[in-house]
């Protein structure tokens, strides 16, 4: 799941980056939440990214939000769960001066919060 604030040329530049011109079966998707437009209102979308890549593209606004009793109803129970403990991430600490050497290492899962 990618969560775009961005859309405009950096969403070309990630559409491209993960096209394949090959012919390996995938069973990957890839979900593109578009939440913004930073960069740009619109893109140039190629077919073949589409039929490559297994991209699936969602919008997210005010038009698809549900009603504020509903989010502040979820919100409530995951406020609920995380104070009983039962819903737990594993996050390292790291330094924010080690960011360079962290980002491209595999987390194995856990979650890095840099820390100043």
């Amino acid at each position: 799941m990618v969560v775009d604030y961005l859309w405009g040329r950096p969403t070309e530049v990630f559409l491209s980056s993960i096209e394949h011109d090959d012919v390996q079966l995938r069973s990957g998707r890839v979900h593109l939440l578009q939440a913004g437009e930073m960069a740009g209102p619109a893109i140039s979308l190629p077919a073949s990214v589409l039929r490559s890549a297994g991209v699936e593209i969602l919008g997210m606004g005010t038009g698809t939000m549900p009603p504020v009793d509903v989010i502040t109803g979820m919100l409530r129970e995951l406020l609920d769960l995380l104070a009983a403990g039962k819903i737990r991430t594993d996050i390292a600490k790291v330094p924010l001066s080690a960011v360079s050497k962290v980002w491209g290492q595999d987390q194995q899962g856990r979650r890095p919060v840099f820390i100043p």
